[in-house]
């Protein structure tokens, strides 16, 4: 989860887009780099989205 709620802050925060190295995922990178992209204009529902991904593919975690 740590290098999920990183990447989601650095989006938020700078309009940074994750490494793909991460290993977040296509679905959690793609909604993450939405929020980047949107920034400093991304809307609860791009961050309820990149929730929502990452739990998809990574359930075991958090």
């Amino acid at each position: 989860m740590g290098v999920f709620r990183d990447s989601l802050h650095r989006a938020l925060a700078q309009g940074v887009r994750p490494p793909h190295a991460q290993g977040l995922g296509d679905q959690t990178y793609s909604a993450i780099e939405a929020i980047a992209l949107e920034h400093p204009d991304a809307t609860a529902d791009h961050i309820a989205d990149a929730f929502d991904a990452f739990g998809r593919e990574h359930p075991d975690a958090g």
